[in-house]
């Protein structure tokens, strides 16, 4: 059993305040760095973690063992997320805008994970890093609509969900996503082999 199984077990037992802050600083830093990566600002990071854990300590009593906490913490992160897209969606007639602050101004700005082509050891990190730095560009000179599709795909968005989301029809939304795909594959081919999206 694992020392967060442990934890929340005693938590179910008994709510305390000491077990919750435990499980809320062991947490805390991944999930807002979580958000960050999707583009949300620091501030708004911060609001929706911490709107994460409320939501995950309200549920914890039903919290099933077997499967892993970090796990279902995140898959919580997830939906306050689509949560929070949805509301933005609802609000803008022109469709949904994701911040892309970071992406577009800050050379450090995270790349998802799914994306970075493992090239080896750490003789390999320049060429990463380089690479990493092309992806942003190009997904930077994007139509911004584009942009906009690309990044909710990469958060795991399914085209349903971004066709309700940007207010277009599912079709454009393939075809959009075909057409972006294409643009990316052709300019990252010496950086990827094969795009993972």
């Amino acid at each position: 059993m694992t020392e967060d199984e442990i934890l929340v077990r005693r938590w179910q037992e008994q709510p305390s305040e000491d077990i919750s802050k435990t499980l809320h600083e062991r947490y805390f830093a991944q999930l807002r760095g979580y958000f960050r990566k999707r583009g949300y600002s620091s501030e708004d990071s911060f609001d929706l973690t911490q709107d994460t854990f409320t939501r995950a300590f309200r549920s914890l009593r039903d919290f099933r063992h077997g499967g892993k906490f970090r796990n279902w913490l995140f898959q919580i992160a997830r939906n306050v997320m689509r949560h929070d897209l949805r509301g933005q969606g609802t609000d803008k007639r022109s469709g949904l805008e994701i911040p892309l602050d970071d992406f577009q101004t800050s050379s450090a700005a995270p790349v998802p994970e799914a994306l970075i082509e493992d090239k080896g050891g750490p003789e390999q990190q320049v060429l990463k890093e380089e690479a990493q730095q092309q992806l942003r560009e190009a997904i930077n000179d994007l139509d911004p609509q584009d942009q906009q599709i690309i990044r909710l795909q990469l958060s795991g968005f399914k085209v349903p969900e971004i066709a309700k989301l940007q207010k277009l029809p599912e079709g454009t939304v393939k075809s959009r996503l075909y057409r972006i795909r294409e643009t990316l594959r052709r300019r990252l081919r010496k950086y990827y082999k094969e795009l993972p999206f």
